[in-house]
């Protein structure tokens, strides 16, 4: 079975470089590439599994760069910020009850900022 990855799962993604600019800084932290082409944008993962979640991790998204083929922002009013990344901290995948946190950012540098704050503050 081929493993998952952008290239195969987003292979028309317009914004390569800044997924692989993401997965590069965060690797350190042990991001891994999580694209899935079900997903609405690729976006890569770091687990921090609990007793309770297991499968608790914290998941980077990056849409779009050409805000017509965001699912999320596709239809935004003129004016209206596009957040092109969302870090998303969940107990189990695809279940909102277990969402610690969810905050959007419109630069990767702002993203990244963020993750590493984040991790360094644990």
């Amino acid at each position: 079975m081929t493993e998952r990855r952008i290239d195969n799962q987003f292979p028309s993604f317009d914004d390569k470089a800044g997924f692989k600019k993401l997965l590069t800084e965060l690797a350190k932290y042990n991001f891994v590439d999580e694209c899935w082409c079900n997903e609405a944008m690729p976006h890569v993962a770091k687990n921090m599994p609990t007793k309770e979640y297991p499968d608790r991790a914290l998941r980077v998204w990056i849409d779009w760069e050409n805000q017509e083929f965001s699912d999320l922002y596709h239809d935004a009013k003129e004016g209206q910020t596009y957040y092109r990344f969302n870090v998303h901290l969940q107990g189990e995948y695809g279940d909102g009850d277990t969402t610690e946190f969810s905050k959007d950012f419109e630069t990767i540098g702002k993203t990244i900022e963020f993750v590493e704050g984040f991790l360094n503050d644990k």
